[in-house]
């Protein structure tokens, strides 16, 4: 199967530069200062040189201890440590490398191999039955005036979250998207790119089968691009799908949507932030996508810069799957991960957050629980924040 060859490719990879990575490293650990977890919980597992051995053990000797599971399901793949590496070790790509073969083999945690579970039958990363995300797709766009099924230019596809916990901001992204003029339409049979499952669970397998039924469905429908928006994790398997030639081919092209909305509205965003306010670039946005998309969040959010220095905030801890462990000792270390970023924007002097990323979101809101802080703290999606400026320039534009 062409999507099992690909997973084999990543592995065969990581285990070609497992041994040349491991002899770069001096332990030096430079590298710590950017990554989220080590930082907040300060345990010698969640350091990316620990991150690295452990990677390096199960793709090299095909084991792992319980240390090493901690060590690499803490990890959020964002690739901070990357940057502060003077030799560029990618750790992450390691890492997640070394979650695929244990995923494969059924030796995940049980929770992520449920991720990868629900999405093979339901075609949903977060349920395993599809009918009641399907029935919100269809609900909540109807309210923003689309129809589901109905040809279009643009396809859709929402993150897994908008469809559970966060459907209006489902709404939201799809009265922005025809508030710009653009034709959008979306499909119940494309319920999630597969970027959750794909990087988070670590089975790309599944998550290409779900990003060529997208593609499948925006054929179906005339549409000429299949965009995500909202998602950090979607954005990361857009650009690791690249990078291996994995995207479908055809007329249809898969896209991050912030950069047509940019083209769309390029103003739309800009200066508006105010003292206190930041944006939190998110790693899916500003790691993996740097070239491209980082540089129109920074503009689009209408926010100050992180004061931090290394760029610290590229993670929000919640990433690579962390935010769905369940099994010891995960949630506690999540728990104390969330406080502590939390508690670093309150330090820096931040009142309001603005993220692209729906995790990232969540992360702050559950982060401003834990520290005490929702009345001190206002955390903001980038495109609640882009409809705003779009239907405050409708209302104060020309004739108006």
């Amino acid at each position: 199967m062409i999507h099992r060859d690909a997973v084999d490719a990543i592995i065969g990879e990581a285990e070609e530069i497992a041994r040349e990575a491991l002899a770069a490293c001096t332990r030096c650990m430079m590298c710590a200062a950017g990554c989220t977890s080590y930082r907040a919980v300060r345990d010698p597992r969640l350091a990316p040189p620990r991150r690295l051995e452990a990677a390096a053990r199960v793709l090299l000797e095909g084991r792992a201890t319980s240390d090493d599971l901690v060590s690499l399901y803490t990890c959020s793949m964002c690739g901070a440590c990357t940057l502060l590496c003077p030799f560029g070790i990618e750790v992450w790509r390691l890492v997640y490398a070394a979650r695929a073969k244990l995923s494969l083999q059924g030796r995940a945690p049980k929770s992520l191999q449920q991720v990868a579970e629900n999405a093979a039958v339901s075609g949903h990363s977060f349920v395993a039955r599809r009918e009641e995300p399907r029935r919100v797709l269809e609900r909540v766009a109807k309210e923003a005036g689309v129809e589901p099924g109905s040809p279009g230019d643009v396809l859709y596809v929402p993150s897994p979250f908008e469809t559970t916990l966060y459907p209006e901001k489902l709404r939201e992204v799809l009265l922005l998207l025809r508030l710009l003029g653009a034709k959008v339409t979306v499909s119940p049979e494309a319920l999630d790119l597969g970027g959750n499952v794909a990087f988070d669970a670590a089975r790309p397998d599944v998550g290409l089968a779900l990003l060529e039924k997208a593609v499948e469905e925006a054929e179906k429908l005339g549409a000429r691009r299949v965009v995500a928006i909202t998602c950090g994790a979607d954005i990361k398997f857009i650009h690791l799908a690249r990078a291996y030639g994995l995207v479908p081919g055809g007329g249809v092209e898969v896209a991050d949507g912030l950069a047509m909305v940019a083209g769309l509205a390029p103003r739309a965003g800009h200066g508006n932030g105010g003292r206190g306010s930041m944006v939190f670039t998110s790693c899916g946005f500003c790691r993996f996508g740097y070239r491209t998309v980082c540089p129109l969040v920074l503009r689009l959010a209408g926010a100050g810069q992180p004061r931090d220095r290394p760029p610290y905030t590229l993670c929000c801890g919640g990433g690579g799957g962390v935010n769905y462990l369940k099994e010891e000792p995960f949630p506690g270390i999540r728990e104390r991960i969330y406080r502590w970023r939390v508690e670093r924007m309150l330090e820096q002097g931040v009142r309001e957050i603005v993220t692209p990323c729906i995790k990232c979101y969540t992360v702050f809101l559950h982060g401003a629980v834990l520290a005490g802080a929702l009345g001190r703290l206002r955390v903001e999606l980038l495109t609640s924040r882009l409809l705003e400026h779009v239907r405050a320039g409708a209302e104060t534009g020309p004739g108006k």
